[in-house]
């Protein structure tokens, strides 16, 4: 399964997802710009480097800062040369190595400056990692005071304005490329153009708003060229603009674009409804599905002989606390920058048994698949070692080991989690905010105000139910009803809610996320959302005159997430939710 976060996610079966806007009235401005068709990536800058449009999430390098921007807050670059926001690799639409590339998108981004520097660069290795053999500086104001741009290598001309711009003024830019040609609007208005392929110099792509290198670049000192004043407001499309809708961008001015509502979202949902003998739990949300698994002494260490876990064929899975276990796929909370993590769960027992795991994310000294010395993990156990409390505790390095993490954390409980009893833990980690809080069964047990670790520093390879990272503790003895993951911090009031709601309540979520996943020569696109009616997925054949129309085929619904199988033909079209 792979998520679709942004352009590059075109698979050779021609299927392309975008996800649109769910807007909430009373929470933008009355004459805020509506999201223009195609927008699937959009970093707004309001304190974090999220994506709002989809999962192409940016991520903060070398302490950037915020300030005020045009609409909101924006990106602070402070011109020293190390500090970034790196964007997903291969965002952008570009061609391997000696390839042509003509695929239509548009980039747009408000920008204020006196100084210089690259707004958005492009290389084929990380920004500052030599020797780099390629570079392009997408779009930057030059040692001159002058815009430039061109997107992205192309043997024409490189695009520029005919007057400086690093006036301290804000600006906005606008490239679109139409698969022919692409043209260069600045504050509204159409400055220059150029017929334009792109040539492809590598196989991967890597991008950044803030930085880049600037060898063979046009008014650039050479090497790094930092930018030195405020980006706010970049977005990313899978179209080309039309003339109308840049001008309708600038003109909104201080407005900006309609911003897409805040709160969680649901990505992974696990409610074991596997009929008895099934090894495969579901993930009804993402397709992210997990594997039971029974651990072994020998390679490949999941080969191991059944301690009769399973699921009940009632909504139920069973852990028989010997070496049966859930593997999940990796990397399922690190993407996030915030997340939230609930489980409906009976523990067995028995009391005194020390450092079982309801859930166990993260790796070990001895890699995947099998468990060692943990050196970096995200836990829950119903009862730790020394204090035989509850708890939820992370860490980035081996706690035993020479590095120290001054960031790692332990939320404990008053008391063992009970035996025999169906029991609601969650626990909300937000390094955004440094915030993380312990809930079981819907009362605040612990919490925190501190600096935490960014979720980007945790190495969840090993993401697994009822197994530790620690070979010497114990699997977990006990039944999962329901487990959950948020992309977002839940509200106490929430908590409470799902408490009493229990594991089967049927949810909706504020923003939809498509998902596609492939199975059996059909691609199967899911989303899950707060409203039970009022959406619609609708399909087009082509973005730069489009024509959508309802998908008409079958749509099923499990715990409110949403699923529709499209037979693989091989043509391309393009998928949206409406409402």
């Amino acid at each position: 399964m792979k998520r679709i976060a942004h352009i590059q996610c075109y698979f050779s079966v021609g299927i392309w997802l975008l996800t649109n806007f769910i807007y909430m009235v009373q929470a933008q401005a009355a004459d805020c710009q509506p999201g223009s068709p195609g927008l699937i990536a959009w970093w707004r800058g309001e304190g974090n480097g999220l994506d709002s449009a989809g999962l192409s999430n940016g991520t903060l390098i070398g302490g950037g800062g915020f300030t005020n921007g045009m609409v909101r807050r924006g990106f602070l670059f402070s011109g020293a040369g190390d500090d970034y926001v790196a964007l997903p690799t291969n965002l952008f639409p570009m061609p391997a190595v000696d390839a042509v590339g003509n695929i239509p998108f548009s980039f747009e981004t408000w920008f204020s400056t006196v100084a210089q520097g690259t707004i958005l660069g492009q290389q084929d290795l990380q920004p500052f990692d030599p020797p780099i053999n390629g570079n392009v500086l997408a779009l930057y104001v030059g040692t001159n005071g002058y815009l430039y741009a061109e997107m992205f290598w192309g043997t024409d001309t490189l695009l520029q304005s005919s007057q400086p711009v690093a006036d301290g003024k804000f600006h906005h830019v606008a490239i679109t490329y139409d698969g022919t040609r692409e043209v260069l609007y600045l504050d509204g208005v159409a400055i220059a153009s150029s017929s334009f392929s792109q040539q492809g110099y590598s196989y991967n792509y890597n991008y950044q708003l803030g930085t880049g290198w600037s060898d063979g670049w046009d008014q650039t000192p050479g090497g790094r060229f930092p930018f030195n004043g405020i980006v706010d407001e970049p977005s990313l499309y899978a179209r080309a603009l039309t003339t109308n809708e840049v001008l309708s961008l600038f003109q909104a001015g201080s407005s900006g674009k309609c911003a897409p509502p805040d709160g969680p979202a649901l990505v992974h949902r696990f409610s074991f409804n596997e009929p008895s003998g099934s090894l495969l739990a579901a993930d009804s949300v993402s397709g992210s599905h997990g594997l039971l698994l029974f651990a072994s002494t020998n390679a490949p260490y999941t080969n191991g002989i059944s301690d009769g876990s399973g699921f009940s064929g009632g909504g139920q899975l069973l852990l028989a606390g010997t070496n049966g276990f859930v593997k999940f796929p990796p990397r399922m909370i690190s993407w996030l920058s915030n997340v939230t993590l609930e489980a409906w769960v009976t523990w067995n027992g028995p009391s005194t048994s020390v450092w079982q795991r309801v859930w166990d994310f993260g790796f070990n000294d001895q890699g995947t698949n099998t468990s060692g010395i943990g050196t970096n993990y995200f836990i829950f156990s119903p009862c730790r070692g020394g204090t035989e409390l509850l708890g939820f505790e992370e860490t980035i390095v081996n706690p035993y080991g020479t590095e120290s993490d001054p960031n790692s954390l332990i939320l404990a409980g008053t008391s063992r989690m009970p035996v025999g009893q169906p029991t609601y833990i969650a626990v909300t980690y937000d390094p955004l905010a440094g915030i993380s809080s312990l809930y079981m069964n819907a009362q605040l047990l612990g919490s925190v105000h501190r600096q935490l670790n960014q979720m980007k520093h945790f190495a969840d390879y090993n993401n697994w139910l009822g197994r530790s990272q620690w070979s010497r503790d114990p699997f977990f003895s006990g039944r999962y009803e329901e487990f959950r993951i948020w992309d977002g911090v839940l509200s106490q009031e929430e908590i409470s809610n799902h408490h009493s709601s229990g594991p089967d309540q049927q949810f909706v979520r504020l923003r939809p996320f498509l998902f596609l996943s492939q199975t059996h020569g059909s691609a199967v696109i899911s989303w899950a959302t707060y409203y039970g009616e009022g959406f619609q997925l609708q399909t087009s054949s082509n973005l730069a005159f489009p024509n959508w129309i309802a998908v008409t085929n079958s749509i099923t619904v499990t715990n409110s997430a949403y699923r529709v199988s499209i037979p693989l033909t091989g043509g391309q079209a393009f998928y949206r939710l409406k409402r």
